[in-house]
């Protein structure tokens, strides 16, 4: 005999899944780890010192810093820009980097509330411009220090 409240929570069931199945596939695509990889013969100690310098001046704090392993990471708390006469949250960001042989891996990810927990990670691709002027001025001085 056909119930129309079985086949209703039947199609409901399907519904949900469908849903929390997307939403997975979602979350997991924003938090996947991207970073980058430039060239870069610097001696670890020069690296670290130079590349500080770049991140200060463009508003990062130092948080950790190894002049043996060029290893620094820094955070930029979030900032409101204007476009038009449009206010624009931009996101606090944290800045990894590791000097492994002649290369240096970046990685740059926003965080939560926390200000630890990574939200979305970032590279020279992303399409949000408004994030992007938070962290390609940086990316692009790295660059140019590794030369």
């Amino acid at each position: 005999m056909f119930n129309s409240t079985t086949l209703f929570n039947t199609t409901m069931t399907k519904y949900f899944l469908v849903c929390a199945f997307l939403l997975f596939l979602a979350a997991c695509g924003t938090a996947s780890v991207k970073s980058i990889n430039l060239a870069c013969k610097k001696e670890p100690r020069d690296f670290t010192r130079e590349a500080s310098e770049i991140l200060t001046k463009n508003e990062y704090k130092i948080l950790e810093a190894d002049e043996q392993t060029g290893a620094i990471k820094a955070f930029r708390k979030e900032y409101e820009m204007t476009m038009g006469d449009r206010p624009i949250l931009v996101s606090s960001k944290m800045l990894e980097t590791s000097l492994t042989g002649d290369s240096i891996k970046v990685v740059i990810y926003s965080v939560g509330r926390d200000n630890k927990t990574p939200i979305r990670y970032w590279n020279e691709r992303a399409t949000d411009e408004f994030e992007k002027t938070s962290y390609m001025p940086v990316l692009n001085a790295l660059k140019d220090l590794c030369k």
